[in-house]
């Protein structure tokens, strides 16, 4: 299978930027989703992959040929496997299938790394930042927790498997959601915060609310306010 092209966009954002070799100021905890080493390597993995493009072009690429791994048989995606904006929402990119590559939590982190390496972007930075403190184990568990979840509402039929439930969620929410960015929204994602823990809370944020919290984390760097 043809890998997709890149979004042009993202081939003219990124081509005539200098490439800046990766840097060790980066205090990366010992059982952290990845470690520096891994990062390093992964760093000169790419930049010597050749094919005329970057480090970060080369990565993405290298997802693409990896997506059919990522679904299951009737081609859902699996548990645990999330979407990552080539060209990020913050940088003008949409949410264009084009734009969209499936990755693993790890090389999501990965990801955001190299394009700031690339770029020196303050908001992937941030975005790197906010993953690494993800753990294997954890990863490991809330993605059985999640499955475990989804099994006995299917089981029992709840949620998005009973019937009723999706028509009154339909009548109530309209296209977008009857709740989505509103008090009653915020609310419940505090709610989930208290109860379960910042990670659980920080997953179930709507996409505006994790930009602005990475936009606010950015800037915090940018002007050395976060250690």
């Amino acid at each position: 299978m043809q890998p997709q092209p890149l979004p042009k966009r993202f081939i003219k954002n990124i081509k005539k930027k200098p490439v800046i070799p990766p840097q060790q100021s980066v205090n990366i905890r010992q059982n952290s989703i990845v470690s520096g080493n891994e990062l390093n390597t992964i760093w000169q993995q790419m930049n010597s992959a050749g094919k005329g493009l970057n480090p970060y072009e080369n990565f993405i690429q290298k997802l693409r040929n990896e997506e059919k791994n990522k679904k299951d048989d009737t081609g859902k995606v699996l548990i645990g496997i999330e979407k990552h904006h080539i060209i990020p929402r913050f940088d003008g990119g949409t949410d264009d299938p084009s734009n969209l590559v499936l990755v693993s939590i790890k090389e999501h982190v990965i990801a955001h790394w190299l394009r700031w390496k690339v770029l020196e972007k303050p908001q992937d930075y941030a975005a790197f930042l906010f993953r690494i403190g993800d753990t294997e184990e954890a990863i490991t568990q809330r993605n059985l927790a999640i499955k475990a979840a989804r099994e006995r509402d299917k089981i029992e039929g709840r949620l998005m498997h009973d019937s009723a439930w999706q028509q009154e969620m339909g009548k109530r929410g309209g296209s977008r959601g009857g709740s989505a960015n509103t008090e009653k929204q915020y609310q419940a994602r505090q709610k989930v915060g208290l109860e379960y823990g910042r990670k659980t809370g920080i997953n179930n944020q709507s996409e505006e609310e994790e930009e602005r919290r990475l936009k606010n984390f950015s800037q915090n760097i940018r002007f050395g306010l976060t250690v």
